[in-house]
């Protein structure tokens, strides 16, 4: 099995958990909803890691330049 294979069963299989939970068949509108969601964390992940980003440039960057000038590297 490759892993587009793998990925594909994988997938079927997360569906079918999520049918049964429900009750009942993924439609278009559902599975629409599920794909923002995806998309709507992902964007919240990469939001809060540009945060994160900037706050160690803004408060560490300075400390290791700091220690950097002086031990002469």
């Amino acid at each position: 099995m490759n892993n587009k294979d793998l990925v594909q069963s994988q997938i079927k299989q997360i569906n079918k958990q999520i049918e049964d939970i429900l009750g009942t068949p993924i439609n278009k509108e559902l599975w629409e909803l599920i794909q923002s969601l995806i998309i709507k964390t992902h964007q919240y992940h990469n939001l809060n890691m540009e945060q994160v980003r900037g706050e160690l440039e803004e408060k560490v960057k300075p400390i290791i330049t700091k220690y950097k000038d002086e031990l002469g590297i």
